[in-house]
């Protein structure tokens, strides 16, 4: 397994996992035509435009993915500064956006090492805290659990017309992660 920076070329790739795995996961809990319109055209243009901005220095924003034996992407992560101010939680500097590993290598330690490069990212430009978001029935909840996330707050949005609860997780050290063994 190899965790590294993503390049623009990744971007399809990106999107796609991040399309199926809402897909898989997401099932149920978001309505099926909301799932159903989601397109990689789009994605990718929303990314492009991400990465421009973060190129451009504009946007603070960090994207690894991780690649199996075979140099194929099968999960990514995406972080930076705490985002929004309607559910911003004081003193966390750093959010982590978004992280999707496809289902057939979950369970092992992708989403793990996804998780750390993001921390040790957001170490390197002082950002010493970090929230996530995760709708609470979501099943991955459990892993920020596992890795130290402290529960913060919980918050009613609104995907495609669904009313759903958003859980916060925290973790106020983030250098403590990367102590660990």
């Amino acid at each position: 397994m190899k965790i590294r920076e993503a390049t623009e070329k990744d971007l399809p790739e990106i999107v796609k996992i991040g399309i199926a795995t809402w897909r898989t996961t997401y099932a149920g809990m978001i309505p099926a035509e909301t799932l159903a319109n989601m397109s990689q055209e789009w994605g990718v243009e929303k990314r492009k435009k991400t990465l421009a901005e973060k190129l451009a220095g504009t946007k603070e924003w960090h994207t690894f993915v991780a690649e199996d034996d075979n140099g194929k992407i099968v999960g990514f992560i995406d972080g930076g500064p705490q985002r929004g101010e309607e559910h911003k939680i004081p003193d966390c500097a750093g959010e982590l956006y978004a992280m999707y590993v496809l289902k057939a290598h979950q369970q092992k330690g992708v989403g793990r090492q996804l998780f750390l490069a993001l921390v040790r990212r957001l170490l390197e430009c002082k950002m010493n805290s970090m929230v996530v978001h995760v709708l609470e029935k979501n099943p991955s909840r459990k892993f920020y659990e596992k890795i130290g996330g402290e529960y913060l707050a919980t918050n009613t949005i609104e995907i495609g017309g669904a009313k759903l609860e958003d859980v916060i997780y925290g973790w106020k050290d983030l250098r403590i992660i990367t102590q660990e063994k």
